[in-house]
């Protein structure tokens, strides 16, 4: 209850007036109940009226179904934002998520950070805002697609920053942003890309900046050459580019998970850090495995994302659809930050994420209801033989 209380109750606040019928809480509540049900906001809204009900009912809760607004209203609220309002409102929440962790000491003082972008599906046009191309995929090319950089020291997967990607942007200046608003909540030690941030653009800023960084090598004819007739491990100097448009990295060779040789380019001079990096990264990436494109770390951090906290919508505005995007990320850290604090059976040691993330929903839930009406009526029921009410 404390880290509900302390990391979205009175933090994520939306634009209503003080007139308004409904309070912050209450469109909290909604907003929560929609995501971790993967509902619609109309879904959403009608679902929770019919459980809060039943809570009702069987708790003692107060009755919710005159004070829940509906799924329009709930959008109306969330369209008066800009991205450039909604940055800093979610980018609050998550720095003192982080700052919690790292003073709890589960957040080493320097971490391997992954950057990565997912796409989420879309319907529509490929001329409305913010909608990319991608590989075609359930029944649809375009898509909204989001960038991120995350944790992914040992167990750790905290998402430090999301960024929308438009098609206009450069994928150097997305790595740029995400790399600054890191920085400026942990040290980073390690940056691990994947192959698609293989670019002479991007490995010029991660060398400007001076981040230590792997990527997984492209299979271009002179590189396919190279892991053919070298053995492993091996590092040589390697140029990227045109003869016009070009920068000077590593290519380190190693064996991959399944012993099959595959390349890596890096900025690391040390033959023996560069080559245990790469293998820790091969690790994560999966660069030789079949899944390929269902790899590492940050993909899990995606998924789950996705998948346990992400709110459905058909809205073509980009402001609720990247709204969505950035609770689920708040809502996935807070559970990470809540599985991090669990305590240590005496007889066994609880596993990483004991706690499932719909349970962990539930909840939010339930801490974000006390705070709005109290707690239930049968834990302040009068005690047996005297006059007296306890509070559990």
């Amino acid at each position: 209850m404390p880290l509900v209380k302390k990391y979205l109750d009175g933090r994520l606040n939306l634009k209503i007036k003080a007139n308004c019928r409904y309070s912050q809480n209450t469109y909290l509540k909604l907003l929560v109940h929609t995501a971790i049900n993967k509902n619609y906001a109309e879904g959403g809204s009608a679902d929770f009226k019919h459980k809060c009900n039943l809570d009702g009912m069987i708790y003692g809760f107060e009755p919710f179904i005159k004070n829940c607004p509906d799924g329009d209203t709930l959008l109306y609220h969330i369209k008066k934002f800009n991205d450039d309002e909604l940055y800093p409102v979610f980018d609050s929440i998550n720095e003192g998520i982080v700052q919690q962790a790292i003073r709890a000491g589960t957040i080493p003082p320097m971490v391997t950070v992954a950057i990565d972008c997912t796409d989420v599906p879309y319907y529509g046009k490929k001329t409305d805002p913010m909608v990319v191309g991608k590989k075609p995929e359930k029944g649809t090319n375009y898509s909204h697609r989001y960038a991120s950089i995350t944790i992914v020291e040992g167990g750790l997967r905290y998402t430090l920053k999301t960024l929308a990607v438009s098609k206009h942007v450069l994928i150097s200046d997305v790595v740029s942003a995400l790399l600054l608003d890191a920085s400026k909540l942990v040290k980073i030690s390690h940056v691990l890309l994947d192959r698609g941030f293989y670019t002479v653009d991007v490995i010029t800023v991660l060398k400007k900046h001076d981040y230590k960084f792997v990527i997984p090598g492209k299979m271009t004819p002179p590189i396919v050459d190279l892991i053919r007739k070298q053995d492993v491990p091996a590092i040589k100097r390697h140029k990227i580019g045109t003869r016009s448009k070009f920068v000077y990295a590593n290519l380190v060779v190693v064996n991959d998970t399944e012993g099959k040789k595959c390349a890596f380019i890096t900025n690391i001079e040390d033959f023996n850090a560069a080559t245990a990096l790469c293998k820790t990264a091969d690790e994560i990436f999966k660069v030789g495995s079949p899944q390929y494109s269902k790899r590492w770390g940050i993909e899990t951090t995606y998924r789950v994302t996705k998948h346990d906290f992400l709110a459905k919508t058909t809205s073509k505005n980009p402001v609720v659809r990247l709204f969505y995007m950035l609770l689920a990320v708040c809502l996935y850290n807070l559970w990470q930050l809540a599985n991090m604090r669990l305590p240590e059976s005496p007889v066994q040691k609880v596993k990483k994420y004991e706690l499932p993330a719909r349970i962990f929903g539930a909840i939010v839930l339930g801490c974000l209801r006390m705070f709005d009406s109290g707690p239930p009526k049968w834990l302040i029921a009068p005690y047996s033989g005297s006059g007296t009410t306890v509070a559990g």
